[in-house]
């Protein structure tokens, strides 16, 4: 895998106006508790967000406590858990180039885990689809 080069990634970010970046603390005005981080790599780092709070509340709170900017690559909705993922630095760092460009090209996989309670719809282990919203409660 060559590597991506640097003028790359500016054109796959044109595409991705939504994409956020939290800024160094400055958007934290209190140290929040910080969730666990899962793992950090050169250039990005996991946090196992909880439910209840957005991606961009939780990037806060880990940027302030790391003192480092932190760019959004990828948003987990506020009611759902999980695995996030940031890249270290602002919008034109290396990292979040090759994150963003990751993303944008679909090579990221992605698996999502829903539980749910109530009377089951089949076998044990069964697999389906579910083509109505669900109640979050």
């Amino acid at each position: 895998q060559g590597g991506l080069q640097p003028e790359t990634p500016r054109l796959i970010l044109g595409a991705l106006a939504n994409s956020g970046v939290v800024d160094g603390g400055r958007a934290a005005q209190r140290d929040m508790e910080a969730p666990e981080m899962c793992r950090v790599a050169p250039g990005m780092v996991s946090v196992s967000k909880p439910a209840g709070s957005s991606t961009e509340e939780v990037l806060a709170g880990l940027s302030f406590r790391l003192k480092t900017k932190l760019t959004v690559v990828s948003r987990l909705d506020t009611p759902t858990s999980g695995a996030l993922l940031a890249a270290m630095g602002d919008a034109s760092s290396r990292a979040s180039w090759w994150l963003l460009a990751q993303f944008a090209g679909r090579l990221v996989s992605k698996e999502y885990l829903c539980l749910c309670d109530g009377t089951p719809a089949g076998v044990p282990g069964s697999e389906g689809l579910i083509s109505s919203s669900l109640q979050i409660r």
